[in-house]
């Protein structure tokens, strides 16, 4: 498993996001449909996401925000990709 906390912001696999947030692989493809898991970026052939945009949604889940809130969340991390500025 990854260690987050060395990096501020890093690319790690995705299996290793899903299993840091405690998702199992199958649930995590649909959490990232339902906008409610980060997107991964693709790097080639593998499958990578942002490590400070796993721990914003470890934090949302653990803060008790429901699904629409994480959703928010993750849309603001997805346009932060594209402008490169944090909301």
């Amino acid at each position: 498993m990854h260690r987050f906390a060395t990096l501020s912001r890093t690319l790690v696999p995705l299996r290793s996001a899903l299993e840091a947030a405690g998702v199992p692989v199958s649930v995590g493809y649909e959490q990232i449909r339902r906008q409610v898991f980060p997107a991964p970026v693709k790097d080639g052939r593998r499958s990578l996401v942002p490590s400070d945009e796993v721990e914003a949604v470890i934090a949302a889940r653990i803060a008790g925000q429901d699904e629409s809130q994480i959703r928010g969340i993750v849309q603001r991390l997805h346009a932060q990709r594209q402008t490169g500025v944090k909301a």
